[in-house]
């Protein structure tokens, strides 16, 4: 009985650390998401990628995450 309690107690854990890990990863492509959506006028997003290190890949995916998530589709 108290083997099956740590692992319960183990995998609650896991899944908490899961959201927690997720949650801090959105936030920080928010952030970032945000930012370059600020940026300086006459700097392209490639542009502005490059030089903050940023994949244009992942911007784009996130952006269109984001994008989701307002419309109120499910991503």
């Amino acid at each position: 009985m108290m083997v099956c309690n740590w692992i319960l107690i183990y995998t609650h854990w896991e899944v908490l650390m899961d959201r927690i890990s997720s949650q801090i990863r959105r936030e920080n492509w928010r952030r970032i998401v945000q930012e370059c959506n600020n940026r300086e006028p006459g700097i392209t997003k490639k542009e502005w990628c490059r030089s903050n290190d940023i994949s244009v890949k992942s911007l784009y995916y996130w952006q269109r995450q984001f994008r989701t998530l307002v419309s109120g589709s499910a991503p």
